[in-house]
């Protein structure tokens, strides 16, 4: 975790059937009982107590509970954990201290000039030359660390000893910022004794700064790449191990059958032969490794194919797959803890604002909430959110319509046009005239052979532009190359189909297409193309050529199934983006390692031929004579260099490089980095790529199977004095009395989010996560009751917390599934008692499980069906009519 640990208004057109989550799993009674879910410990459960107890008992600070239960809806859903909950006004107020937005923009930007020190520091004496005195840079290093280390006080003064031991995240930073400290300290002291004023260069601490970027707030999608790098990490390892034996025996084979020929300097002794070994697994020196033994015997081909074929197409691939294994099983646990911690968060919050006398959670109260949740937000956005929730259309929520908060908290609202018709004269002259074309142009937009036109176009432009580049000659800069002619008529054919599509869709719905956004600006740019070459005076040919070709993108227009990769690599790249900071941080741990080891250690012909740097543009030279600028001089060139061993060709003959300017030992450097990056990382990427793939898909199956997803499209109904009144236009109680029965129609709409997909991906596990979060809800009510606590609280009628035994109506079932107390035929005596009965009876029914639930109801049907019998017998005895 990071340093901050993380008037009536009716609903018409709700589906009556009311689901549990958003995802159809069902309802589970026992849900309601307790405080905490399956995940959650002992202590969170007493924090959860302490945290209800003071003010409800009081009951007089609403401002209190409301506080406490943002920052519960605050700690569900950034997955945070409750054992750190502050639950007196002192620890809210160091609670909000530690997590305002300027302590932690604070943080960040200190965490990354930290690590932006290493483009001016001198890592070693033939490094780069800065501006910068070794002790100025050593200032900026430690003003860093001390304002890291404020921010971490104020974050240790809201957590206390306790919270500080539980946080492993905190511990961690503290040391990293006294180690850092200690050594600047003695760095500069280092260089106080020195003539030269030599600061040194081996400083052990620069390679842990990325840990202080993950841990800041905002990295939390970063913090969560690099956690399941590391989970994956043990699992992988045991392959691993089986792929490093693997080598390690193929390579005494190889040096006992090719080490006798001399001219193979590969299997020369057996640590070159595991050396060529491990580079043949990337097949980065492969065939060359292969044709000394080859020609010395045609029959070496055979253990080169066996090595490769077992090696290469076997062994990494199980690499892959136990790494998407370990991934997959992780982001299930992940996603189960998050589902259930969510669900307990907002079981802690409807402990705290709900007013039983009125069924759950008032709207004053939830409008109070998100008044401190969301200050920005409009009084009718919160009115239709709270709507959303309230399917009981009781102005209150319960516990089973809270849990989607949530999801509905994202929602967009969009009014609605009404389709009552409006009394008044019908259109007559221009208006009439376009309303007739908006019909028309409707219906041609909207009819197959307009697609399948528009698709044709678009391919043979694209075919032209093709053909354009295949005979263009770069050697001929020459501006007559480029003809237009032809794009003009697609430019013109471009706009005429987008007006047909405006004035028959309406340019809000054209819009909010994202495939004609794309062609609109495809369109606009290609009229600015043909406008620079029309009328440019300067040439322009490239920017002409480059941007004339992002026409072939309306290529993803004309399949489905082209739209739909398209689609998902767009959602992909956001999310994409936090594996690229992770990589990034990555490399700057194994850069400042190799800084340290081989900066200033390569230059231009210092390592043979590779890096002679005797390049030439005029001569026959090739770009392998520049192999020296791969190098470990500074951070930028560090990063290069990296890249290129990620990549994996050729990287073994920037690895020989530096190994014959240091030592052997080095080569461990860059077989670990091959194996963290290219093994484990990438494959950790493949992994997600795969993963949030098919969970797209999935999700795209279960629409087309008409699964409704409710909390992601729903409507919403508002009586439109209530509307106009949120609205605050003037009208008069004439107006307001004729629009007392019309209603003002809303569109809510939200986008899935990656933990929506997970949840569809995990939709079969969902109904045993709810069994297991209700068996442990009970034991942890029985625990409750059996604890040494000298009374235990429950609320009364009136909703509030009190001390004593709860005065509720515990029903006893025999196995033979028959109520023995009271007995239902007692039922009826008199009215004050039948109805307080009943409701005791209710409640009783609400703790039970499924099975007990079904026999109660079996032995209910028994009964009743043998009371009717017995009435119809007396009255045909009585001669009595039997209605």
């Amino acid at each position: 975790m990071s340093m901050w640990g993380k008037s009536d208004a009716s609903s018409v057109g709700f589906e009556p059937t009311r689901r549990d989550s958003v995802y159809g799993a069902p309802y589970r009674r026992g849900s309601s009982l307790g405080f905490a879910s399956s995940l959650t410990s002992r202590s969170e459960l007493d924090d959860g107590l302490d945290a209800l107890l003071p003010e409800e008992l009081s009951g007089s600070d609403l401002n209190f509970l409301i506080q406490q239960a943002v920052i519960y809806l605050e700690e569900g859903q950034n997955n945070l954990k409750f054992d750190t909950h502050p639950n007196t006004p002192d620890k809210i107020r160091k609670y909000n201290r530690a997590h305002t937005t300027f302590l932690r923009l604070l943080h960040l930007l200190t965490s990354l000039a930290l690590c932006a020190l290493a483009i001016i520091e001198k890592p070693t004496p033939h490094g780069p030359r800065s501006s910068l005195t070794p002790g100025a840079y050593i200032a900026i290093e430690i003003s860093c660390v001390l304002t890291l280390a404020g921010c971490v006080a104020v974050v240790c003064n809201w957590l206390g000893w306790r919270g500080i031991a539980r946080q492993p995240a905190i511990v961690t930073q503290i040391i990293l910022l006294l180690a850092i400290f200690i050594e600047c300290l003695v760095t500069v002291g280092k260089g106080a004794h020195d003539e030269n004023n030599n600061y040194g260069s081996l400083r052990i601490t620069r390679m842990f700064r990325p840990f202080f970027v993950a841990m800041n707030y905002y990295a939390t999608g970063v913090r969560r790449v690099l956690r399941q790098i590391l989970q994956c990490m043990l699992p992988t390892a045991s392959v691993l191990g089986l792929l490093l034996l693997f080598m390690f025996v193929f390579s005494l084979i190889g040096f006992y059958c090719f080490g006798g020929n001399s001219a193979d300097p590969n299997f020369k002794d057996f640590h070159t032969s595991f050396v060529s070994m491990f580079v043949l697994i990337t097949t980065a020196n492969y065939p060359d490794v292969m044709m000394p033994a080859f020609n010395n015997s045609p029959y070496a081909f055979f253990f080169f194919l066996l090595y490769l074929g077992f090696g290469l197409f076997f062994l990494m691939n199980l690499v892959l797959a136990v790494v998407y294994d370990a991934f997959r099983g992780r982001e299930e646990q992940k996603c189960k803890r998050l589902y259930l911690h969510r669900r307990a968060a907002l079981r802690y919050v409807h402990k705290l604002l709900s007013d039983e006398t009125k069924g759950g959670i008032p709207f004053s109260k939830f409008r109070a909430m998100m008044a401190k949740r969301s200050p920005r937000r409009s009084p009718l956005s919160i009115r239709l959110f709270f709507m959303s929730l309230d399917e009981s259309e009781t102005d209150s929520l319960g516990l089973r319509e809270f849990y989607n908060f949530y999801e509905a908290e994202k929602f967009s609202f969009k009014k609605k046009k009404s389709k009552q018709a409006t009394p008044g004269p019908a259109p007559r002259g221009i208006t009439a005239i376009l309303a007739w074309v908006s019909r028309r142009c409707n219906k041609i937009v909207t009819h197959q052979v307009f697609r399948i036109v528009s698709n044709l176009v678009i391919l043979a432009i694209s075919v032209i532009i093709v053909y354009d580049a295949w005979h263009y000659d770069n050697a001929k800069s020459d501006h007559a190359q480029i003809n237009l002619g032809h794009e003009v008529w697609f430019v013109v054919l471009s706009w005429i189909e987008a007006a047909l599509k405006v004035t028959g869709l309406g340019f809000f719905k054209y819009w909010s297409e994202g495939w004609n956004r794309l062609a609109l600006l495809l369109t606009t740019l290609c009229t600015v193309v043909y406008l620079l070459d029309r009328f440019a005076t300067t040439n322009r040919e490239e920017f002409v050529v480059v941007l004339r070709q992002l026409i072939i993108l309306r290529l993803f227009e004309i399949n489905n199934q082209f739209k739909e990769i398209l689609e998902i690599a767009f959602e992909l790249l956001p999310q994409l983006l936090s594996f690229v900071v992770a990589l990034a941080l990555v490399f700057y741990t194994f850069a400042i390692i190799g800084m340290e080891q081989f900066g200033g250690t390569v230059h231009k012909g210092c390592c043979g031929s590779s890096y002679y740097g005797g390049y030439d543009a005029n001569s026959t030279s090739t770009a392998a004579d520049l192999y020296y600028l791969n190098n470990f001089d500074t951070i930028f060139s560090s990063y290069v260099t990296l890249f290129e061993l990620m990549v994996v060709n050729n990287w073994f003959v920037i690895m020989d490089g530096f190994v014959s300017v240091t030592s052997e030992w080095n080569r461990l450097y860059f077989m670990v980095f091959y194996l963290v990056t290219v093994v484990i990382v990438l494959n950790v990427v493949i992994a997600f790529i795969l993963e949030t793939f098919l969970s797209r898909m999935q999700a795209k199956r279960t629409s087309e199977a008409n699964i409704v997803d409710t909390f992601v499209n729903r409507t919403v109904y508002m009586r439109a004095p209530m509307y106009y009144n949120y609205v605050r236009e003037n009208l008069s109680s004439i107006e307001l009395q004729s629009l007392e029965m019309q209603w003002v129609q809303f569109s809510a709409h939200r986008e899935r989010g990656r933990f929506d997909y997970q949840l569809i991906t995990f939709n079969d596990a969902v109904a045993s996560w709810l069994m297991e979060e209700e068996q442990n809800l009970r034991s942890d009510t029985l625990m409750m009751q059996r604890s040494s606590l000298p009374t235990e609280f429950h609320r009364n009628a009136a909703g509030q917390l009190r001390a004593g035994p709860p005065q509720e109506f515990i029903p006893r079932v025999r196995a033979d599934s028959t109520v023995t107390r009271p007995p239902l035929a007692e039922i009826g005596k008199d009215d004050d008692e039948e109805e307080s009965r009943v409701n005791q009876i209710i409640k009783s029914l609400t703790k039970l499980d499924r099975s007990s639930l079904a026999r109660v109801g079996i032995a209910l049907k028994q009964v009743t069906t043998s009371r009717e019998r017995q009435d119809m017998k007396g009255r045909e005895e009585s001669g009595t009519e039997y209605s």
